[in-house]
């Protein structure tokens, strides 16, 4: 699957992360919304990918809408989840809404684990029950965008 066939709020894969373990999809619906879609068991470097993409976003300066569609992820390395939770604290005053739709157990607590520590500086890991919720929460979040 090529970058471009793969789709999330509308918007293709404007890069993509491959190696034996994980594929992680990033996505800019919009100015100021970042998206990824993983699958598979998430490696440090798929997590790394994550961050890079992301610290190039917040380089503008501008508050950033997170949505995460991983529900194909069915573990990840202790390491990508701290490495993604310091990433979030470090950034914590660019990070708006940060939304997430799973299925594995192990993630959502990996989740509620990460979000001790984030909600300490005002960021709430948001998890939805399912895609279709998801779906239309990103969609709002672009919509609003769109109108301001």
């Amino acid at each position: 699957m090529n970058a471009t066939s793969h789709r999330l709020g509308g918007a293709p894969a404007v890069s993509v992360h491959t190696d034996a373990e994980c594929v992680v999809r990033l996505y800019r619906p919009a100015a100021a919304i970042y998206a990824t879609h993983v699958t598979g068991h998430l490696s440090l470097a798929g997590a790394a990918a994550i961050s890079e993409m992301g610290d190039s976003i917040f380089a503008r300066g501008t508050l950033v809408n997170m949505f995460h569609e991983w529900r194909g992820m069915a573990s990840y390395e202790s390491e990508s989840r701290t490495h993604l939770t310091k990433w979030v604290l470090a950034n914590h005053q660019l990070v708006g809404t940060m939304t997430f739709v799973v299925d594995s157990r192990l993630v959502a607590m990996g989740i509620a684990t990460a979000n001790l520590a984030t909600r300490a500086v005002g960021i709430n890991l948001r998890t939805v029950a399912d895609r279709a919720a998801f779906d239309a929460a990103l969609e709002q979040a672009i919509h609003a965008q769109g109108a301001a």
